[in-house]
Parts: C-alpha cells; sequence; structure tokens
C-alpha cells in the first residue's frame, strides 16, 4: 500500500514538473511571438508605406510577380512581411533606386523615401534584438568598433569624363588625385584601445558629370590598411564607412574583409592584387558638393586575437578568356542562354563575343567592372537564378585583374 502512495506521488510530481516545463517553453513561444509583431509594425511603419505606393501593381498577390511569392506589397500585411523578410530589405532597397528595374516607377528619385524607411526599419530591428535577447537569454551582438570622423579635403576634385557605363568610373585616377586620412588606434577608437596600430583609408571627390555644367559627385574611398605594431596578432572582419555621421549601407565592397594580422605586418585589407590596384567603394553624392565631409569607420570585429592567420593560398594560373566564355567555358555554359546568339538581354550583351565582354570590364579592376558586380551582387543576382559558383567569379576577377586578355 505504502508502495502505491509512492509510486501515486511520484508520479503527480513528474506530471506538475512536466507542466511547468511545458508552460514556460509555451511563455517563451508566446513572448518571442510579441517580438515578432513588434518587428511586422516596425515593417508596416517603415518599408510598407513605401511597397504599398510603389510596388502593389506587381508584389501581391495576383500581381505580376505572383508566381515567384514576391508579395511584400501586399493588401495582407501578415503576408507582405513575411515576404519581405525572405526577398531581404538590401534587394528591396536596392531595386527601389534602380532606375532599370521598373521604369517610371523605379529610379534615384525614391532615394529620399528609402532613406527613412530604412531609419525606420534599422530602429525597429534593434527593438527586436533587445526584445529577443530579453526572452531568450541570449547576449545581443556587440556593437561594432567605430573611428572618431576625421574631415576630409574636396580641394582638387578632378573630372573624370571617359566613362566605361552610367554610374562607374573608368580607369584615370591618378594617386594624385587620392589623398590619405589616419587614424591612431590608441587614440582614435571609441570605446577600444590598439596600441602602436594604425588604420589609413584613402579617397577622392571625382566630377564624374557628362559636362562641365552638368555634375554628378562621387565620393570613392580605397586601400583600407592596417599597420600593426601592437605585439600581437590582430582579428579584422567587415568594414564599413561613415560620411557625415551616417553610416552608408548601400556599399558593400569592404564587407568581405575577414583576416588576421600578425605583429609587424603591414596589409591593404582590399588589395585587388599584390603589385596593383585596391579595391574601391563608390559614394554618390548628387549634383553639388555641400563640404564639409566627415569620414568614420566601423569594424564589426576589430581587436586582439590569439588566433593564427591563415595559410595563404597558393597562386593559381590566370584563367584565358577561352577557358571562361569559349565553348564549354564555365561563364558561357551558366549565361549564354540570355546573352549569347539567340537572346541578348542586357542591351545586346553577348558573353560568345570578346568584343561585347570587354564593353562591361575595366581591364585590370574587376572591382570597378560592372560583369564583375553583377556576379557577386547578392542583392541582384546574376544570373537571376542565382550567382555563379565563388570559384568561377573569382576566376572572372583573376582574368579581369589580369588585363582582360583575348586569349
Amino acid at each position: 500500500m505504502i508502495n502505491k502512495v509512492v509510486l501515486s506521488l511520484i508520479l503527480l510530481m513528474a506530471m506538475i514538473m512536466t507542466y511547468e516545463n511545458c508552460g514556460k517553453e509555451e511563455a517563451k513561444s508566446l513572448s518571442l511571438a510579441s517580438c515578432t509583431l513588434d518587428l511586422q509594425k516596425g515593417f508596416a511603419d517603415s518599408y510598407y508605406v513605401f511597397t504599398k505606393q510603389k510596388c502593389s501593381g506587381c508584389h501581391r498577390e495576383g500581381g505580376a510577380e505572383d508566381t515567384r511569392g514576391k508579395y511584400f506589397a501586399d493588401p495582407n500585411i501578415s503576408k507582405a512581411f513575411s515576404s519581405f523578410q525572405f526577398v531581404t530589405e538590401l534587394k528591396v532597397r536596392t531595386f527601389a533606386v534602380d532606375e532599370t528595374h521598373r521604369a517610371g516607377v523605379t529610379g534615384p528619385a525614391n532615394q529620399q523615401l528609402i532613406d527613412v524607411a530604412r531609419a525606420a526599419w534599422v530602429s525597429a530591428n534593434a527593438k527586436y534584438t533587445t526584445c529577443k535577447s530579453a526572452v531568450t537569454g541570449e547576449a545581443p551582438p556587440p556593437p561594432p568598433a567605430s573611428t572618431v570622423e576625421k574631415p576630409t579635403d574636396v580641394s582638387g576634385t578632378p573630372r573624370i569624363v571617359n566613362r566605361s557605363a552610367p554610374g562607374y568610373v573608368a580607369p584615370g585616377l591618378v594617386n594624385a588625385d587620392f589623398k590619405t586620412l589616419t587614424w591612431n588606434f590608441a587614440s582614435d577608437l571609441n570605446g577600444t584601445v590598439l596600441n602602436n596600430t594604425t588604420f589609413t583609408m584613402r579617397y577622392a571627390f571625382v566630377d564624374n558629370g557628362p559636362s562641365a555644367t552638368d555634375h554628378d559627385y562621387l565620393f570613392i574611398v580605397s586601400n583600407p590598411t592596417i599597420i600593426n605594431n601592437s605585439g600581437a596578432n590582430i582579428k579584422v572582419k567587415t568594414i564599413n564607412v561613415k560620411l557625415n555621421g551616417s553610416q552608408y549601407y548601400d556599399g558593400t565592397t569592404f564587407n568581405s574583409v575577414n583576416t588576421i594580422l600578425t605583429n609587424g605586418q603591414s596589409r591593404d585589407l582590399m588589395a585587388v592584387t599584390s603589385t596593383t590596384s585596391s579595391a574601391t567603394m563608390v559614394v554618390r553624392l548628387g549634383k553639388t558638393l555641400t563640404p564639409p565631409y566627415t569620414l568614420g569607420i566601423l569594424f564589426d570585429t576589430l581587436g586582439t586575437t590569439s588566433e593564427a592567420p591563415p595559410v595563404e593560398n597558393i597562386p593559381v594560373a590566370v584563367p584565358t578568356f577561352t577557358s571562361l566564355f569559349g565553348n564549354g567555358g564555365s561563364v558561357r555554359n551558366s549565361c549564354v542562354g540570355c546573352h549569347g546568339p539567340t537572346v541578348q538581354n542586357g542591351n545586346g550583351f553577348r558573353v560568345d563575343s570578346y568584343a561585347s565582354v570587354i564593353t562591361r570590364v575595366q581591364a585590370g579592376n574587376s572591382a570597378g567592372s560592372l560583369l564583375y558586380q553583377r556576379m557577386t551582387n547578392t542583392a541582384a543576382p546574376m544570373p537571376p537564378a542565382g550567382l555563379l559558383p565563388a570559384a568561377t567569379a573569382n576566376n572572372v576577377k583573376l582574368w579581369i585583374d589580369a588585363g582582360a586578355p583575348n586569349n
């Protein structure tokens, strides 16, 4: 009899504990759902205002994009929010200001609306991260390391008129066109100190307008270089820039940085080759220059580390044009269906013709080449079904940086 009573008490306690644990998990799920609903409201108050106004002709159920699940302008806010998260904020923002996406609807005229939407969305995301951390107990990611902002000099702004394509600066800048800013990490970092370490960035202001009276001012930054004499290895990952106090989100050139520098090492973190140029990032300033402009740098990761630098890859032979774009070439096989003898999308562009391919290339400068930019743009992938394998894109990069020879 006593054993039966004891057994019954044990079973009752197990049921209570199970109920309490399920209750806690259910409460956590409900709390996370509350965080997500707040984020959905953030979408409603930010990008949804724009997409309902500009994108509802196509991006809703029954619209032109119906079969592709891109409903981020749908009258049903829940459906629009889910689609927005699937498509990604970056892609919506990129296409909103791309005049080639939908003539008369998208383009630079939307930039101010997108800036307002993005600011509200960033704020909503920050609140969501805080809410999620409070529910799960997980620490939010640390804020990026940032430098103080330093004034730039707009004097001596050159004009570059020999553009290879609208919006892209053709080779023509010389060293004298660039100026250099230097940050001492012992004193110029906000909240962090790295003694005996400096960071430099080269920059140039350029007028890339079609005429002397029709301006198109650009701000170009390149050669992000760290000189490490800290006495330890330094890890640096993802570089962003702030112009006049605002982070520039559309330029992702330096986001790929992820490296470790040993003590005594100096390195251009975006060197295209060991002997030539550095990848550049371009910020469009508009029709007028309104100085002063200040430049600040953000690092997702910056600090000393016990990690050893990775073993450097052994250099490989530079691919030829034929191996990439000739019969059976890795690029041709993926792209000739839309850019070949039968179909020539992109204003007659063909990957099976050197004369055509070279019009989208800046020989010796893959970062400035439209061909390579489209192959590595996750917001607007080319091919549209998904980017080429990284190894293929890297081979195109090697070929361009070697001078894009017709071989």
